[in-house]
């Protein structure tokens, strides 16, 4: 009978082990509860639009770094922009230069941005930061 009873004992063990309940909390419901441990463990479903699709982190510009600027007239210019030499007739990569005069450029980046492109005026030597939106003055050490 004893034998029976531990057998019937650990056999309701492993059951009782696949469903924890949410630590009871002084400041939160068993519901935000739950929701901070399924964060926690990495389960939180993936944000989704009204339609269903998947919506990821919104994207990040890059960092944009005007390092010299000569203007002889208004379609007669030269940039380095991040280290690469620009010309009014070079049209590669994702940031086009839109405006250029003396003192400043207007480069933009046409990323995946709500509202319309990304468009920021840099004078020499600044440095358009795009994790935080912020235009400094020098160039950013590159992260390693």
């Amino acid at each position: 009978m004893k034998r029976l009873a531990i057998f019937l004992l650990l056999a309701g063990a492993p059951a009782l082990a696949q469903a924890p309940t949410p630590a009871p909390s002084l400041f939160f419901t068993p519901a935000e509860v739950a929701i901070g441990e399924r964060i926690l463990a990495g389960r939180e479903p993936k944000p989704v639009s009204a339609s269903g699709e998947y919506q990821g982190p919104p994207p990040v510009p890059p960092d944009i770094h005007l390092g010299a600027l000569i203007f002889v007239a208004p379609g007669d210019w030269v940039l380095w922009v991040n280290g690469q030499r620009r010309t009014p007739s070079d049209r590669r990569g994702e940031l086009e230069i839109s405006a250029v005069s003396r003192e400043r450029a207007e480069i933009v980046w046409r990323g995946d941005v709500k509202g319309g492109p990304l468009r920021v005026r840099l004078r020499p030597y600044q440095t358009f930061v795009g994790s935080t939106g912020e235009i400094l003055e020098g160039a950013l050490a590159p992260v390693k």
